[in-house]
């Protein structure tokens, strides 16, 4: 992208938020059906764009840097779009409101948030040079045999398991099923569907590990391959997104653990491609944008009273689901602490034998009388630390950047995927996620990678 170009691209971007922040902002304030204690929703949207005009600089790192991307945009899908499907929809909500104070209090909570997410970014980029090293990536260092028998032997494991364990079958349905909205198994009795003690629930606990990992490398290693030996760029291109759109025959409950494995393979792609990376974006961009709204259709046609609005406050913690947390009745806050931190420790019942206690995630849907709904995570970190919640959120975003740095100048292209994993994972979480679902992930799935990765010795 040259020089006048990417300015073009600079002041669009930054009139775009602006604009729409401003918008929505007079949307919802002009409503007439708005409810009453929804009166300071419209500050959201005005502050969210103020905030982004304050902090102009750092949109001119959105193009180029991924963590500025993905902050900014799930940000803004939280601060703005999600206000505005609640107008659209008229104000439905699925928690109980119990004073307008309290929703005052989660948009201010909300702010604070946000502020402190674009400081972390303009601090860093006033204090860092960023360096971009686009260069092809290799597979040095990699001991290609002993990496091919490790593939080989993981594949019949996970086939052997997948033939002998039909159960793990129920896990994952896939993006061109009718019931893709759903699963067919309720994965929170795990010991009813297959009970402890036998070799068919190691079976099963192993695969559920081992194959979030294994969907990553195994395809990624492939992509390079292709990379290597299809010299018709476009066959190999091809070739590759094949393997990429095979993810979504295996879409598990959590369907943005699949989709974060298309964009890690998908990065990977644009990557050993630099040429065609302008046009693989803009095929990737309609295709995820399809994928979407596939699972969304899906998901309003399986769950027929749900709409638009509640969708888009649950994937992205609306303002409903931050007011939820100042409804709980919490007496024995280190106790939800502890098994909110023990929930996270794979294979913890088979190392501990701890029995299961009430987690905040319990507390939050009975206090609120709602189920299958995430704790926003500036909420959790409020009902813990109060006011200093947002530090939670400075925390993920360091370490996202520090990794978006590792992943930049990475040659190596397993090291590339698992420091690209930890970026999406790490990036998003302050508002797709909260802290104990990402020590989840990063326990069961970036901290094994890591360690893989850096320290296998498949590697010379």
């Amino acid at each position: 992208m040259n020089k006048n170009n990417f300015q073009l691209s600079y002041y669009f971007i930054i009139f775009f938020h602006i604009l729409s922040t401003l918008f929505v902002g007079i949307w919802i304030f002009l409503d007439s059906d708005k409810p009453y204690h929804y009166g300071a929703l419209p500050f959201l949207p005005i502050l969210h764009g103020i905030i982004s005009f304050l902090f102009y600089s750092t949109y001119k790192y959105e193009t180029k840097n991924l963590v500025v991307l993905i902050v900014s945009g799930v940000y803004f899908i939280r601060n703005v779009v999600t206000p505005f499907t609640m107008s659209l929809d008229g104000y439905v909500n699925s928690f109980p409101i119990s004073t307008e104070a309290n929703l005052i209090y989660s948009i201010g909570l909300m702010v604070f948030d946000t502020i402190v997410v674009f400081l972390t970014l303009h601090w860093y980029y006033q204090k860092k040079t960023v360096s971009f090293d686009r260069d092809n990536i290799s597979s040095r260092r990699i001991n290609k045999k002993t990496l091919i028998f490790f593939i080989v032997f993981v594949m019949i494991f996970l086939a052997y398991s997948w033939i002998n364990v039909p159960e793990l079958q129920f896990h994952y349905t896939n993006l061109y099923a009718k019931n893709s909205g759903s699963l067919s198994i309720n994965l929170s009795v795990m010991d009813e569907v297959v009970p402890r003690g036998g070799v068919k629930r190691v079976l099963y606990t192993l695969f559920l590990f081992v194959f979030p990992i294994y969907r990553i490398l195994l395809p990624g290693y492939l992509i390079y391959l292709i990379r290597k030996k299809v010299s018709f760029t476009f066959l190999a291109i091809i070739l590759s997104g094949l393997l990429i759109m095979v993810q979504t025959f295996f879409i598990s409950k959590d369907f943005s653990n699949t989709f974060f494995t298309i964009l890690v393979l998908f990065l990977l792609l644009l990557h050993l491609y630099p040429r065609q990376r302008r046009k693989m974006t803009l095929i990737a961009f309609v295709g995820i944008c399809m994928v979407l709204y596939i699972i969304i259709s899906n998901k309003l046609n399986t769950l027929s009273q749900v709409n638009t609005s509640v969708i888009f406050q649950a994937y992205f913690s609306g303002v409903n689901n931050v007011n939820g947390i100042f409804n709980i009745q919490n007496s024995n806050k280190l106790s939800t602490l502890f098994y909110d931190i023990y929930s996270t420790i794979p294979f913890r019942n088979s190392l501990f034998k701890i029995s299961n206690g009430e987690k905040l995630v319990e507390v939050y849907g009975k206090s609120n009388n709602i189920r299958s709904q995430i704790i926003p995570s500036v909420g959790q970190a409020y009902h813990y630390i109060g006011i200093f919640a947002p530090i939670v959120t400075f925390f993920m975003i360091r370490i996202a950047l520090k990794y978006e740095r590792l992943r930049n100048n990475e040659k190596n292209i397993l090291k590339f995927m698992t420091y690209s994993l930890i970026v999406l994972y790490t990036s998003s979480s302050p508002v797709l996620y909260n802290t104990t679902i990402y020590l989840k992930l990063f326990l069961n799935i970036m901290l094994p990678m890591l360690l893989f990765t850096n320290y296998s010795r498949l590697f010379k």
